[in-house]
């Protein structure tokens, strides 16, 4: 029988190369698998670090919830220009 190799939250967050909070955020979310040791610490085996690792990344800060990104107003605006711009050739 052979022992997977397990990692410590602050391990997997240099295996990964993400900060230990973001790694324990993920953890708590769901998004990252891993056993929960004691009060605070948790246990991650390799193979979810390779299969997280393999999931696609978007750069940048993660959208906090009911916040609307920067792109969105900027389209919002415009869409709503046009439909000035429209509403007053028509009339």
């Amino acid at each position: 029988m052979t022992t997977a190799e397990k990692f410590s939250a602050r391990e997997a967050a240099e295996f990964l190369g993400l900060s230990h909070n973001r790694v324990r955020a993920l953890l708590l979310q769901g998004r990252l698998r891993g056993e929960k040791v004691g009060m605070a610490g948790w246990i991650i085996y390799r193979s979810e670090l390779e299969r997280f690792a393999r999931l696609p990344r978007r750069n940048g800060r993660p959208p906090v919830e009911g916040e609307i990104s920067a792109s969105g107003r900027s389209r919002r605006k415009s869409r709503a220009a046009a439909q000035e711009a429209s509403a007053g050739a028509a009339s």
